[in-house]
């Protein structure tokens, strides 16, 4: 996920933020919910164009050919091999989310030393 960077992570720890792992934990949830609607969309896209063709192909209600129907298989394999990306991806917030919850607890450790490095930055 790249929404959460270092940094982002440094202000929460330097600053007196109540429940700021609770603020890490909904940025990584509305990441989920995002990504999750769009696996749904791109792969239930991709099955239904194929379910299309296939009804209309077998039926013979309307006139397909080949090359019409191998475009749009290859459309909707690319929008599928999207979605499946995507769940790939989202396997691995898992360990991003703990690896940012770890790190944020151990700046937090480390409060007094950040705002001291945060005040003579600003001078």
């Amino acid at each position: 996920m790249s929404d959460i960077r270092i940094i982002d992570l440094i202000d929460l720890a330097s600053e007196d933020i109540e429940d700021a792992e609770e603020k890490v934990q909904k940025a990584f949830d509305w990441y989920y919910d995002k990504t999750t609607m769009t696996i749904k969309g791109t792969i239930g896209a991709a099955v239904s164009i194929i379910v299309a063709l296939s009804i209309s192909y077998f039926k013979q209600e309307f006139k397909v050919n080949l090359q019409e129907i191998i475009i749009a298989f290859c459309f909707s394999l690319a929008t599928a091999s999207y979605g499946f990306y995507k769940m790939y991806e989202l396997n691995l917030i898992t360990r991003e989310y703990i690896s940012a919850i770890k790190l944020l607890s151990d700046l937090k450790k480390i409060r007094p030393f950040l705002s001291l490095y945060r005040s003579i930055l600003n001078q």
